[in-house]
């Protein structure tokens, strides 16, 4: 009788225990949110214990899911010594984790899908697309890979070769991408946007499998990163197995970018080191990082000035004074730090006559009804209405909107409200940094004419 008491008393404590642990998914179901996107779409926000946040957008109408990753951890959070190490590991995520078993790209493909990712100066973006029925079984992989990658010497160096391989075939070999490596060595001497996302060519061979794993400890954390599921799945079914795969994932330290740059600004006009049959100018500006209290100020005042067809700048050297044959936004949404815009200029152009038309587009600006404004604006809302409806389209923007511009909010705005920018806001964004003494202009060598 004592012993059956005994057992008794063990299985009534064992009990009120696992009556008492609580149920993982319920806790996660306290932190919901709910954000409406566009139309009936909504995204599911969810914040695990370790600080991942999570996205759950359902679209039945998709054919497809994609998973994303966002990775606050870009060229920004470098330093002298290992520049291009974020560009590294975008290579790097691919290969397999373990000696032996098979890539990322390998696995992804047997599911039917496709993966691609790209570094930028603030973050590093992944995204994969497979048939709904696989997201379950995707989920683990990419779980595993964030996790689990460790950097040997024999990864490094074969990544190494496919980053000297760009170096040759696009920033030794293109003259427009060497502008643009150019113009923010240009206009950041001192600040990590001075280096370039691809990073310094020395620091490539110095950069040691030891370094790799740091910055992986680092950075690859998941209270640095947000996970995004969009399409045709169901979000009560889903969430069990994200909380599975990635809830033992340790946080580690927040992420954070450098300091603004606070160096003294003065015009700059310069060449490329590589020629070019086609006379190509690179003009751009400084600005601030884009955040959720600027991103919609900028890209109105971007629509304004570089739009193809309509815009201040295109008026200005494409219709009024002959000089240009065309003007256009370049890299808007991708980079970070500097408005710029591509101006192929006439053979019989010089870089001085452009200059002094560039510093009168701020007076045409002032000079603009209020009605010519609200028609930028109109015809900037329908472009990105008309271009973001499809569900790759929303599955890009969510993490942008998070990550990049720091409130999921902005998605929505992005997608269908109206952008509440005024006049007088845009004119003040320009005003600022609009000006002579913040101009990079970049030109193809023997140009600078």
């Amino acid at each position: 009788m004592l012993f059956k008491f005994s057992i008794a008393i063990f299985l009534t404590v064992t009990s009120l225990a696992t009556s008492a642990s609580p149920d993982p998914v319920k806790e996660i179901e306290k932190t919901r949110q709910v954000h409406k996107i566009t139309g009936s779409i909504s995204t599911i926000q969810y914040t695990l214990p370790n600080g991942l946040n999570v996205f759950l957008t359902e679209n039945p109408k998709a054919p497809n899911v994609v998973v994303s990753h966002w990775v606050k951890a870009g060229s920004l959070h470098e330093r002298p010594g290992i520049t291009g190490i974020a560009h590294l590991f975008e290579h790097m995520m691919f290969r397999p984790i373990t000696p032996g078993a098979p890539s990322f790209f390998d696995i992804v493909t047997k599911l039917g899908g496709d993966a691609n990712a790209n570094t930028r100066f603030e973050s590093t973006f992944y995204y994969t697309i497979v048939p709904r029925k696989h997201l379950k079984t995707l989920l683990k992989h990419e779980s595993e890979r964030f996790k689990k990658l460790v950097v040997t010497k024999e990864l490094l160096d074969v990544e190494r070769k496919a980053v000297w391989s760009e170096y040759s075939t696009k920033f030794d070999a293109n003259p427009v991408i060497d502008l643009w490596f150019q113009i923010y060595q240009r206009a950041y001497k001192g600040h990590p946007f001075g280096w370039m996302i691809i990073g310094e060519r020395d620091d490539l061979e110095k950069i040691t499998a030891k370094d790799c794993n740091e910055f992986f400890k680092k950075y690859y954390r998941p209270n640095n990163i947000g996970l995004f599921i969009t399409g045709d799945f169901k979000a009560s079914e889903i969430l069990p197995a994200v909380i599975e795969n990635y809830s033992d994932w340790e946080r580690g330290t927040d992420s954070q970018l450098p300091p603004p740059f606070k160096g003294k600004t003065k015009e700059i006009i310069a060449e490329g080191k590589l020629p070019a049959e086609a006379k190509v100018m690179l003009f751009g500006f400084r600005t601030p990082y884009v955040d959720a209290a600027n991103a919609t100020i900028q890209s109105v005042a971007a629509t304004i000035l570089f739009d193809n067809q309509n815009g201040l700048l295109r008026k200005r050297l494409v219709d009024q004074t002959k000089l240009a044959s065309s003007v256009g936004e370049f890299n808007g949404s991708y980079d970070n730090g500097m408005m710029k815009a591509s101006i192929v200029l006439l053979p019989s152009t010089t870089v001085k006559q452009v200059r002094n038309e560039l510093v009168k587009a701020l007076d045409d600006l002032k000079a603009m009804s209020d009605e010519t404004f609200a028609t930028y604006k109109r015809n900037y809302y329908v472009s990105i209405a008309e271009s973001n409806l499809r569900n790759s389209n929303i599955a890009g923007w969510l993490p942008y909107a998070w990550g990049k511009l720091g409130d999921i909010k902005l998605a929505s705005t992005y997608l269908s409200a109206p952008l509440d920018v005024t006049k007088e806001q845009v004119l003040q964004f320009l005003s600022e940094y609009y000006k002579p003494d913040n101009f990079i202009i970049m030109v193809h060598k023997g140009q600078a004419r």
